[in-house]
């Protein structure tokens, strides 16, 4: 793990996901979408790791349920359980 406090990271999955803070960009919606097993659960590991979740779940197709949430730069991405 880099020790940088303008590093981010989130293990989802067996997966670690790093963002990297770019002071010359604002905190936006970034458009990545993580396929998850458990939706509470990893709902619940963004909230550990310092995000929130900011849109309730939603299913959005028969059996596919998503969540919006922002890492502790603002960066919103979308988690999505089928």
């Amino acid at each position: 793990m880099f020790a940088w406090s303008g590093w981010s990271s989130l293990r989802i999955a067996s997966v670690r996901v790093g963002l990297a803070l770019n002071p010359e960009h604002g905190a936006s919606k970034i458009g990545l979408h993580l396929a998850v097993s458990d939706l509470a659960a990893a709902r619940a590991e963004v909230e550990h790791a310092g995000g929130r979740v900011i849109a309730p779940s939603i299913e959005v197709a028969p059996g596919v349920v998503v969540a919006e949430v922002v890492d502790t730069e603002g960066n919103t991405f979308t988690l999505t359980e089928r």
